[in-house]
Parts: C-alpha cells; sequence; structure tokens
C-alpha cells in the first residue's frame, strides 16, 4: 500500500522530558519490522484502537501519538505531537535476542502508558490481531520554533 498517506503530520515536541533505556522482546522487535518492510515505504501508521494512538513504524524510530490530543497550529504547519518515541540501539548478535531500544517521553507522567502501549502492541502485532496499518509518507516536523 504505497501513496501520500491519508494527510496525517505529526511533530516532535521541542523539550525531551526523559530519557531511559529498555529492551524489547525479539519477536515483537521483528514483527514492527517486518510489517515496514512488507509495506513498501519508509514509514507505517497502525492504529492501536484501544489506547487511541497511532503507531509510526520507521526503521530508526517507532513514535507514538495520541490521536485524543489536540491539533496543534504550530505556525500554520498544524500536527499531532509525538507523545513517547522508541529508538532501537545497535548491536544484537541474534534474531531472537531482546533489542535494546532509546524510550523518549515528549511529555511528563507516560510511564504507564509507555508500559502499556508495549503491551498491546504486542497484542495487535503477536497474538493475530487485525491491525493491519496503512502505508505512508506523512510528515514528522521538529516543533516549530524549536
Amino acid at each position: 500500500m504505497g501513496g501520500s498517506g491519508p494527510g496525517f503530520v505529526f511533530y516532535r515536541p521541542g523539550a525531551v522530558i526523559a530519557r531511559e533505556s529498555t529492551t524489547l522482546p525479539a519477536p515483537l522487535h521483528n514483527a514492527l519490522q517486518l510489517r515496514r518492510m512488507r509495506s513498501g515505504v519508509d514509514r507505517v501508521l497502525l492504529p492501536i484502537r484501544s489506547m487511541q494512538y497511532l503507531v509510526l513504524i520507521e526503521r530508526v524510530e517507532i513514535a507514538f501519538v495520541d490521536v485524543q490530543s489536540g491539533y496543534d497550529e504550530g505556525g500554520g504547519t498544524g500536527g499531532r505531537p509525538i507523545r513517547v518515541a522508541w529508538r532501537p540501539l545497535a548491536g544484537r548478535c541474534s534474531l531472537t535476542d531482546p533489542v535494546g531500544y532509546e524510550i523518549i517521553y515528549y511529555c511528563r507522567d507516560m510511564a504507564q502508558t509507555q508500559r502499556r502501549l508495549i503491551a498491546e502492541l504486542g497484542k495487535l502485532l503477536l497474538a493475530g490481531g487485525a491491525g493491519r496499518g496503512h502505508a505512508t509518507c506523512c510528515p514528522v516536523l521538529p516543533f516549530p520554533g524549536a
């Protein structure tokens, strides 16, 4: 599924609130990357309907957007803010090894939501969930003025 996407615009807020390192199970990381590679484009949108979040799957980052958050006009550019992002770290010896990730928080009090994102995304991708995703070329912008 290629194309320009459904017209979403996302941005990274200017300030990083916190960072932490963690690992994701290999099956979840592998499923995310397979979903992206099979789409034929660089970015895939996947809805986590149970949380009202969109997942932007890219090779270098998995970003999460709360679709119930407000749409920020941001100097005329517009967009929805990314709340949390996962960036895979280099260095895994086997496809079955857990994958190191840096978690980047763009808003406060996201630790519990972050844990739920892992669980819900695992259900969606690993338990035969129906989430197909949408291959898209939607822009991800820096926060205006940052």
